[in-house]
């Protein structure tokens, strides 16, 4: 019996010294490849590129992917184990994971990154570990309905010298989360994006550090924007010049964008949204006092323009191109009804052309259109007949008919030294049934017998 255990035990040796062997003949072949004579910083650069990549885009099934190199060999988990860059931006949703990624970060700026539907053990004190270490946090992007993880902002009073971007989105609105009056120290002067959604922010306390601003984006539900940025009385807060500002886009109520008009000043190159939710009759009257601020903001911008009035919407939209080759939108204004019935169609309609009134006083040259049935021939004459340099129209829709109509009309009934659309030579048509008929008095497509054909009509 003796004797076979020991031929077991001898058959056993020579198997552990064959696997031994292998890996041996395994680890020289792989030694010959090229991409284990790497250095050892440039495979450490591939390794931090693939993990942050993969994290970019995941999908939910492939959500710790990014961590298969590091059981490839050993050679690629040492690798990665020194690479603190592969560890910056923690795994929130496993608590457990996000704090040994803390301690493989190292010293590497921090991307806090946490957004939640539903709570975890350890995860709020994880993200308030990760905080407390502000000094080298370089962006903070927190999604979250959840006051425990919201709270966790609350201690964050130290300066943040590295922070460059700052998000932080509360959803289901029951109240906007209120950031301490001495958050980040009010020294954060590398900070270059900032979005805000239900967030209070002490505006006085934080003019420095947004002066080097970049992008600004601030969002108030249930009309709650007044609350969320600026904090205080416009009258009365200083203006603060955001002389980087590239771009700024504010969705609330029409209080918030005149507020924050009448508080920043940035350069005229920058690019504006303002898109103002209308929740009661008296919204319509304070969305008239932003008159002013959009003169002035719309002259130092370009010729061509898109405009959409229908429906309880209102937009105009400014281009650095010409119409037809529209590029990056420099300037767009929205007003929008939040609901139905919060304000009379025809109030809504008024205000529209109040607005419209507004290209008067600008050099447009192109301007491409879509407007509601209750927008008359004699409203397409008055408001866009009367532009003196416009060259480029482009019509949709019911406003096609419209504008076809008002065009003919006004070539034949008005003096020839004052014709609507004098400088017109394009006209564009979109969405239209060129073999429909046109009701002569009203511009818009008529019935089997209600007008000429379309085509005939234009030819």
């Amino acid at each position: 019996m003796s004797n076979i255990e020991e031929q077991l035990q001898l058959l056993d040796e020579k198997i552990a010294q064959t696997k031994e062997n292998l890996r041996n003949l395994h680890f020289q072949r792989n030694s010959l490849l090229p991409i284990c004579r790497l250095p050892n910083e440039i495979l450490g650069l591939i390794l931090t590129f693939c993990a942050s990549d993969v994290r970019r885009h995941r999908t939910h099934c492939s959500q710790m992917s990014w961590l298969w190199p590091t059981h490839v060999c050993q050679h690629w988990r040492t690798i990665a184990l020194g690479c603190p860059a592969m560890w910056d931006t923690p795994d929130f949703s496993k608590p457990s994971l996000a704090r040994e990624m803390l301690v493989r970060s190292k010293s590497a700026p921090l991307h806090i990154r946490a957004a939640t539907r539903g709570y975890r053990m350890g995860q709020q004190e994880v993200l308030s570990d990760a905080l407390r270490d502000i000094a080298r946090v370089a962006a903070i992007e927190i999604d979250t309905s959840l006051p425990l993880i919201l709270n966790v902002l609350l201690g964050v009073v130290q300066p943040a010298p590295v922070l460059e971007k700052l998000r932080i989105h509360k959803e289901r609105v029951t109240a906007s989360v209120v950031l301490p009056d001495n958050f980040l120290a009010g020294n954060a002067p590398r900070l270059r994006e900032m979005s805000l959604r239900n967030c209070v922010l002490h505006w006085g306390r934080m003019s420095k550090t947004l002066s080097g601003l970049r992008s600004l984006c601030l969002y108030g539900d249930d009309g709650a924007i007044s609350n969320v940025f600026p904090d205080g009385d416009p009258i009365v807060l200083n203006t603060v010049t955001l002389s980087k500002l590239e771009h700024v886009r504010v969705v609330g109520s029409v209080n918030g964008c005149i507020s924050l008009l009448n508080c920043i000043a940035s350069p005229s190159a920058t690019s504006i949204e303002f898109t103002n939710i209308v929740s009661q009759p008296g919204d319509c009257n304070k969305a008239l006092t932003v008159l002013p601020h959009l003169i002035s903001i719309t002259q130092s911008y370009t010729e061509s323009c898109s405009i959409y009035a229908m429906e309880g919407q209102f937009g105009i939209e400014m281009f650095d191109q010409d119409l037809l080759h529209r590029g990056k939108s420099r300037f767009r204004f929205d007003l929008v009804k939040r609901s139905a019935d919060s304000v009379p169609a025809s109030q809504f309609y008024d205000l529209s052309k109040r607005l419209l009134e507004l290209l008067s006083s600008l050099r447009v040259t192109g301007i491409h259109l879509v407007l509601g049935d209750e927008f008359s021939v004699e409203d397409v004459t008055r408001y866009f007949g009367s532009l003196k340099e416009l060259a480029t129209i482009s019509v949709e829709d019911h406003c096609a008919y419209a504008f076809i109509q008002a065009f003919y009309s006004s070539t034949f009934t008005h003096p020839s030294d004052d014709v609507p659309f004098s400088s017109l030579n394009t006209i564009v048509l979109e969405r239209m049934d060129f073999g429909r008929s046109l009701d002569a008095g009203t511009g818009s497509a008529g019935g089997k017998d209600g007008g000429p054909k379309l085509l005939p009509f234009l030819e």
